[in-house]
């Protein structure tokens, strides 16, 4: 019974905040040099500054370091399961959340082991974004140097067909989403 009721709580959240995601055009944000044009009428896109490696690079190593540290906490409750994981970074927190229960001294623990299990998925993704902001620091594409010749990307505009959507997605044993689109 509880697992339905999850499941359909789960589904009145998603459905409420669900909705369409669609293209901007990028003419109204400026990043487009106006009249510039490529190959077969698409539109010549600018890309961020190379100077912007090092800070996104860094700064998703700081933010990761930061969610571990605070992860690092589980020091002081020992006796917590889940908290000798808890200090591998990157997986801890996810091997953590799949042993989170009442510990054997307190079998009766109450709502600390859903606290707990929140505050394990908000670190395990506090990691998880930080890696992956250093990543996109790694294989952004950035402007070419001055002095250099930029090679022109291009980008077909969207059209008017283009849709995403967010669609929830519940099974007796399942409850996720999934993304549905034409291209």
């Amino acid at each position: 019974m509880k697992s339905w009721a999850s499941g359909s709580a789960a589904l009145l959240v998603l459905t409420a905040f669900g909705g369409v995601a669609s293209a901007e055009d990028a003419t109204s944000s400026g990043d487009v040099t106006p009249g510039a044009s490529g190959p077969s009428g698409a539109t010549v896109e600018r890309f961020p500054p190379s100077t912007v490696r090092l800070p996104l690079i860094l700064g998703g190593l700081g933010f990761t370091a930061v969610a571990y540290g605070a992860a690092l906490t589980s020091y002081g409750w020992p006796e917590a399961p889940g908290a000798s994981e808890l200090r591998i970074p990157i997986a801890g927190p996810w091997l953590a959340l799949a042993n989170n229960r009442c510990p054997s001294t307190e079998p009766d623990c109450g709502a600390i082991v859903y606290a707990r299990g929140i505050l394990e998925v908000v670190s395990g993704l506090a990691q998880l974004g930080g890696l992956v902001l250093a990543a996109e620091g790694i294989f952004v594409t950035t402007e070419a140097a001055a002095g250099k010749p930029a090679l022109a990307a291009t980008r077909r505009t969207p059209s008017a067909m283009t849709r995403i959507t967010l669609v929830p997605s519940v099974t007796p044993t399942l409850a996720g989403v999934a993304f549905v689109g034409a291209f």
